[in-house]
């Protein structure tokens, strides 16, 4: 164990799960780590208490900058950051004592570019235990973790996982857009050769009001069905024998679009984005409608949702009468 490792932790405006958030990096078996905190231009002590730590660790690098979102904080910290690896942390989560041990000893083992660990979900519990390393442990050529991403097997989020830093040459997360880790996941694993992951789950992720999924629906979410489109068309590209299960990823992303639409408090504000979503679905060159692979129920639901609330839950009752596994 004697690779420089990276990790890179956007900060903004969360002193109160910042501490948590260090202290589980510091506390890691993996001792030679560089850790990279880049305040994004906190307005509360988040900044201030970067510095406190930075003062009582030399692995901790500080850089404080102006706000320009998560995707721009964390392409500075690759910038700025030295290790052969990097892991990405967001900084009201946290990570076990041997998260990235796991995580090392994996990739060697595998010699894979990427290994993924699994994850649970946090609301006010504190865990803070050395994993039991589990004999569950899956390696898949980049084609195989595409399959698996594109089925919701594999987690589409930057972190949880340590890569090779030379992913990260011709890769970048976009600025200002939300979704920012479904828009880089199908990229990294087109261009890496094998992933390695394994059934522990060392990253805690905290479940908190005013995230993104808790939040009322607004335009700026909207952009997942052009990210989605983006990626699975780069997918087919290199994988046109993938088109059948990309059909079904778009219309599983568009399905959670409409679905935040039609609970948002105002859903006839975004009439205008359900008619765009309907071409889409309803395009033969898309195929979605006629694709055989995606469950009946799934279209009957999708195609209520266009329509309003009543259409929806009077179709949901038919659908999960014929079946009952859906998406929700």
């Amino acid at each position: 164990m004697n690779e420089l490792i990276s990790l890179i932790v956007p900060v903004y405006n969360v002193k109160e799960y910042l501490g948590r958030c260090i202290n589980s990096m510091l506390q890691q078996t993996y001792s030679k780590l560089e850790i990279i905190l880049v305040d994004d231009g906190s307005t509360d002590d988040s900044g201030k208490i970067c510095d406190q730590y930075a003062f009582v660790d030399k692995r901790i690098k500080v850089f404080h900058k102006e706000n320009g979102g998560l995707s721009d904080a964390r392409n500075y910290g690759i910038n700025k950051s030295s290790g052969k690896y990097l892991s990405f942390i967001d900084s009201d989560d946290y990570v076990a004592p041997n998260y990235i041990e796991i995580l090392y000893e994996l990739l060697k083992k595998e010699s894979v570019d990427i290994s993924i660990c699994g994850c649970q979900y946090s609301f006010d519990e504190y865990f803070n235990k050395t994993l039991v390393k589990k004999d569950d442990e899956k390696s898949f050529s980049s084609y195989e973790a595409i399959i698996e991403c594109l089925n919701i097997r594999l987690r589409q989020s930057a972190w949880g996982k340590l890569y090779k830093r030379e992913l990260f040459d011709s890769i970048s997360f976009p600025v200002g857009k939300l979704y920012e880790d479904l828009a880089v996941v199908y990229d990294l694993l087109l261009k890496c050769k094998r992933v390695a992951y394994i059934d522990a789950p060392a990253y805690y992720y905290s479940i908190r009001q005013g995230s993104i999924m808790q939040s009322d629906f607004n335009l700026k979410q909207a952009v997942e069905i052009e990210i989605i489109d983006d990626e699975m068309d780069k997918v087919i590209s290199k994988y046109s024998d993938l088109q059948n299960l990309t059909n079904a990823r778009r219309i599983y992303s568009y399905f959670l679009v409409l679905r935040r639409i039609l609970l948002s408090t105002n859903p006839e504000e975004y009439i205008e984005i359900r008619k765009n979503i309907r071409k889409k679905i309803k395009s033969k060159s898309r195929g979605l409608l006629y694709d055989r692979t995606v469950k009946k129920n799934i279209k009957i639901k999708i195609l209520s949702y266009m329509f309003g609330e009543k259409a929806y839950m009077f179709c949901q009752k038919i659908a999960d009468k014929k079946n009952p596994e859906i998406i929700r």
